[in-house]
């Protein structure tokens, strides 16, 4: 899996270099390469899709104050096209409560007043909560489009490596069969909640589609919005600890200052 992150952040560092290379060498000086300090929030959450019958309720949905800023770099080819790049330091993260049934997962269990507590695996039923934050260093690379003078909208590729992972959270208000869907019950109480921290199970990079677009105020100041579609598992496929894929989907709204 880390090789395969690796290629995926080598190909594209290699088409920014080339494609960059290329273009500071036409002889046109009106061509030339622009620079942006990018600000915004992430939106969105790490979710399955589409949602599984595991999950028959979402009761309550947070999308946290998650920044994103980073730096891009536009060549603009002629007065239609462009090609451009970002390097961005991002938190992704959320925290959602919602009611599941035979959902497979792992959870530490102990009984009230006894601070000892012992794994069980196995399906469970009731309510869930959970606390997702992920800090990523992106690299993206798209095409963009002019529409008039004011829109422009794009469409490219990104890389992710993770630099910090939080998921962990608690069921409660319920019952877990150990092991099998049919298997001993496990009462689990509101009051005395079992909690989860799958930190150590998350894969180490994202990488996924970008597509978006940016309003210019005027010749400096510009909004944006963007939409990041994770492709990747959160979860190494051999280490998942619940039974279904997760993915990153996150909208990026913010404002652009164009430094050069």
């Amino acid at each position: 899996m880390k090789q395969m992150k690796n290629k995926i952040i080598i190909i594209l560092l290699a088409l920014i270099t080339f494609s960059t290379n290329i273009l500071a060498d036409d002889g046109d000086d009106k061509k030339g390469l622009d620079w942006y300090l990018n600000l915004g929030l992430n939106m969105g959450g790490s979710m399955p899709v589409p949602l599984p019958r595991e999950v028959r309720k979402i009761e309550s949905y947070n999308p946290k104050i998650n920044p994103h800023i980073g730096i891009s770099t536009v060549y603009n080819l002629n007065r239609k096209w462009g090609v451009g790049t970002e390097l961005s330091l991002g938190i992704k993260g959320m925290r959602v409560k919602d009611r599941v049934k035979y959902m497979q997962t792992k959870v530490l269990v102990s009984e009230k007043g006894n601070p000892n507590k012992s794994e069980v695996d196995g399906y469970f039923t009731g309510k869930n909560t959970t606390n997702v934050n992920l800090q990523y260093l992106s690299l993206s690379l798209y095409g963009i489009y002019n529409i008039g003078s004011r829109w422009e909208v794009k469409g490219g590729v990104y890389a992710a490596s993770i630099l910090k992972s939080k998921f962990e959270g608690n069921v409660s208000d319920g019952y877990l069969r150990d092991k099998t869907p049919n298997g001993p019950i496990v009462v689990i109480e509101a009051d005395n909640p079992a909690t989860f921290d799958f930190e150590d199970n998350m894969r180490d990079f994202d990488a996924g589609f970008v597509v978006g677009g940016r309003y210019k105020i005027n010749e400096r100041i510009g909004v944006m919005v963007n939409m990041n579609l994770g492709l990747t598992d959160i979860f190494y496929r051999d280490q998942n600890p619940i039974n279904f894929k997760m993915q990153n989907i996150y909208g990026t709204f913010g404002v652009t200052y164009k430094l050069k």
